[in-house]
């Protein structure tokens, strides 16, 4: 992860992350235009991820129902002020899965990315904060039909044709996984290729195992440069349980609502 020197001014910040940030070190690593993350290193390391009002508190949600399975840091807090979510997570040893380390030795990555996620996606549903990520996401299509929204990279079809196709095929989905919602090689930590935890959660829920699966593709498409580790990922997955046709609607789902 990019870690770049920076200073907060303690007055711009809540009284709450006074003691906390007071003599620490602070590092960016923000890697999204709608929130800053900030590694804090003092009386032991951790994350500052800072957004707008209420714009944190399903990703704290998540954070503590991943904790308790061992597959997510802990929020030690989570703070509002008038305008802005603080949201304090344990930094876990390891690196990202962007880090250089990873990404030269991709057959490796992959292996761990494939499996990892499939651990996710057998967790029991039962007790996730968000049962109904399907219909959240459903109604967020439905909200954005005739805006500008829409990603026409991952729609190559065009929008109104992705939609149309999305709206024969939104009945295939199922809610048979807890998803992460943005499964992509820096939302995962590892250390010696191994399982540490998931970061970025706040997308996650309830859904349908192949939204998560086609991000993944996607993620090592993008950081590998090529299709190459596709199908090893998959394989590392379990190829039993991917549906092309569902594969495809994810595809529509994740173009619709970006």
């Amino acid at each position: 992860m990019q870690k770049r020197p920076v200073e907060l001014p303690l007055d711009t910040l809540p009284l709450a992350l006074h003691e906390i940030l007071s003599g620490a070190q602070l590092h960016d690593s923000s890697c999204s235009a709608s929130a800053q993350t900030y590694l804090v290193e003092g009386r032991g390391s951790f994350f500052l991820k800072i957004a707008a009002l209420h714009n944190l508190a399903r990703e704290e949600a998540m954070y503590k129902f991943l904790a308790a399975q061992q597959l997510a840091p802990a929020a030690s807090l989570y703070i509002q002020d008038a305008e802005k979510d603080y949201l304090i997570t344990q930094a876990l040893e390891g690196e990202d899965g962007i880090a250089a380390e990873h990404l030269q030795n991709p057959e490796r990555l992959v292996q761990v990315f494939g499996q990892s996620l499939r651990k996710l996606h057998d967790l029991p549903t039962l007790g996730c904060p968000f049962p109904n990520r399907m219909a959240e996401m459903d109604a967020e299509i439905s909200e954005k039909r005739f805006s500008s929204v829409g990603d026409l990279e991952i729609l190559t079809e065009g929008k109104t044709a992705a939609w149309q196709k999305y709206q024969s095929m939104k009945h295939l989905a199922q809610s048979d996984a807890v998803l992460h919602g943005d499964y992509c090689l820096p939302n995962i930590i590892l250390k010696n290729f191994q399982l540490q935890g998931f970061i970025d959660i706040g997308y996650g829920g309830v859904g349908d195992r192949h939204y998560d699966l086609w991000w993944g593709t996607w993620t090592l498409h993008y950081n590998l440069k090529t299709h190459r580790y596709r199908n090893a990922f998959t394989e590392a997955y379990g190829q039993d349980l991917i549906d092309v046709e569902r594969l495809e609607l994810a595809r529509l789902m994740a173009g619709l609502t970006g």
